[in-house]
């Protein structure tokens, strides 16, 4: 098993139809969906992919674009790669962040101990750049309007808060 880290736009077209079918694959149930009109945007909208690559075989994924620091955007796994996935998701907690809600919220908080790297939601319009509203639940999460659909949000992780400053 390796562990990849990739800049280039030539390596992400190689290794980008297998990405693109694991990308389908984990978002095809998740409200909302999958925010890449086609294979050719998570290229060009990326900045870094993180891949676990198993006889050839992709098994777990993060992508990340530099906001704030590298913000993870998409993810997914095999059926085989969760081990894989739960240090990739750890990597991406301690050298950048995520903003994640519903199973991904659950999954990283309960086995990727993202209980650890939880940010309080204030910073979720600065971080996002975007317009966000309170939760009523608690003062981490918050709530915006992504795809025409309202979602409770958590970030998670460790951004570049030179911003605050």
């Amino acid at each position: 098993m390796s562990f990849l880290e990739i800049t280039s736009k030539a390596e992400m077209n190689h290794y980008l139809p297998q990405v693109w079918d694991l990308l389908v694959l984990a978002y095809c149930h998740v409200p909302g969906g999958l925010h890449y009109a086609n294979p050719g945007e998570v290229v060009y909208k990326t900045d870094v992919w993180h891949l676990v690559i198993e006889e050839s075989h992709i098994v777990a994924i993060t992508l990340h674009k530099k906001k704030h620091g590298l913000k993870l955007v998409a993810m997914a796994k095999t059926r085989d790669g969760r081990g894989a996935f739960i240090d990739l998701i750890k990597h991406a907690l301690r050298f950048g962040w995520m903003e994640l809600s519903d199973k991904a919220e659950q999954f990283v908080i309960s086995t990727c101990d993202g209980h650890r790297f939880i940010i309080n939601g204030s910073y979720a319009h600065k971080l996002l750049g975007k317009i966000v509203w309170p939760s009523q639940h608690d003062t981490f999460h918050y709530r915006r309007k992504i795809m025409s659909q309202f979602k409770t949000k958590l970030l998670l992780g460790t951004p570049d808060f030179s911003f605050v400053a």
